[in-house]
């Protein structure tokens, strides 16, 4: 009798251990599923709620591992441009942004930025291999960059101030200029630039988002990433 217990036993055990092993690897592809579908959406989410925050905002609340849920994301905002081809190679872009209040945004190749309460009548850009250098109302900017090539884009839609404004970078550089017709004079540049008199859709600028979300505050890899150009609000 006891043989054919231990006998039934391992019949059982051989039956139920292939059965088991295909539960906890269905059980780990369920729970990976839905952990990339949360990250997703909460990836996705955090992309539809920039398109009801200003530049400035979104800027001023990047997510750094915040806590949404059980997950941690992190974002972060750099400038775009239009699709066009403004050098042979691949480039970088700055944005500098006036509001009517009379201060001025300035952000970066790799995203760093800055809020000037009032507008400087000279700006500097360089771009190398290296970085970057930037200047302008007695801040400076020095970062990374993907290129050594860069478009700057100048918003001045919303400028009030009349003082004239001098714009120096180097020959990888090239400038657009939004402004009103009555403000195009105001500004000179070093290099190559383009102006854009009294457009009527400067109130938006492209950016370039990545989300990242991940399943723990210390995690190295995460569990899903997004990248993607959008237009945001400058006022």
């Amino acid at each position: 009798m006891l043989i054919e217990i231990v006998v039934a036993i391992a019949m059982v055990a051989t039956i139920a251990l292939p059965l088991l092993t295909v539960f906890l690897q269905s059980a780990k592809a369920d729970h990976a599923s839905n952990n990339l579908l949360n990250a997703n959406y909460i990836s996705q989410n955090y992309v539809e709620r920039l398109d009801g925050m200003t530049y400035m905002q979104a800027l001023q609340n990047l997510p750094n591992r915040e806590q949404v849920g059980d997950y941690y994301l992190t974002a972060k905002i750099r400038p775009y441009g239009p699709a066009f081809d403004a050098f042979e190679t691949s480039y970088n872009y700055a944005q500098i942004v006036y509001f009517d209040d009379g201060s001025v945004l300035t952000v970066m190749p790799d995203g760093k930025w800055r809020l000037l309460e009032e507008a400087p009548t000279y700006y500097s850009l360089l771009v190398s291999e290296y970085g970057y250098y930037f200047s302008g109302g007695g801040t400076d900017h020095v970062g990374s960059c993907d290129a050594n090539k860069c478009l700057l884009q100048i918003n001045a839609m919303e400028r009030t101030q009349t003082e004239e404004v001098t714009i120096s970078f180097d020959y990888g550089i090239k400038s657009v200029l939004y402004c009103k017709q009555h403000h195009a004079d105001d500004f000179s540049f070093s290099h190559e630039n383009e102006t854009y008199k009294d457009m009527t859709d400067g109130s938006e600028s492209m950016i370039y988002v990545e989300t990242k979300v991940y399943e723990t505050a210390s995690a190295e890899r995460p569990v899903a990433s997004y990248e993607g150009y959008i237009y945001i609000k400058n006022w």
